[in-house]
């Protein structure tokens, strides 16, 4: 059996440091290549493009996997936020699941991390345990 693709939903809030060393380096330096990142982009002050873009210039090694990235932002105002509170984060999220073709979804967090070898022990132990 082939190796599972793994969908990461990376939830992202202003925090730009954080996601470019964690969220978003640490998967990109995975040793598993079958593998889309999701962002469900609520920043206010610097969105996930920018930030993207300043995570290729540092890491140019990674712009061949340019593809695999997808943003979803929620485009609210600070104001919109406040009122609405955490609720439409999930519907981004399910919203990025469905148009997935990935076996197997994880959420991370900006600050969140990855072990080099999680996704393909992830993968191995889908595999060997389908039920």
């Amino acid at each position: 059996m082939k190796d599972l693709k793994i969908q990461i939903i990376l939830f992202y809030y202003d925090r730009p440091n954080l996601v470019k060393k964690m969220g978003l380096k640490t998967v990109f330096e995975s040793d598993y290549d079958n593998w889309e990142i999701s962002v469900i982009d609520d920043s206010n002050e610097q969105n996930f493009n920018k930030v993207l873009e300043e995570f290729y210039k540092d890491h140019p090694d990674f712009i061949n996997s340019k593809d695999k990235v997808k943003i979803f932002n929620t485009n609210d105002t600070l104001e919109e936020k406040k009122q609405r509170g955490d609720a439409v984060i999930g519907k981004f999220a399910n919203d990025a699941m469905y148009l997935s073709e990935a076996d197997i979804s994880i959420m991370l967090c900006d600050d969140d991390g990855v072990t080099k070898n999680y996704f393909s022990e992830l993968s191995e132990f889908y595999i060997k345990n389908p039920e």
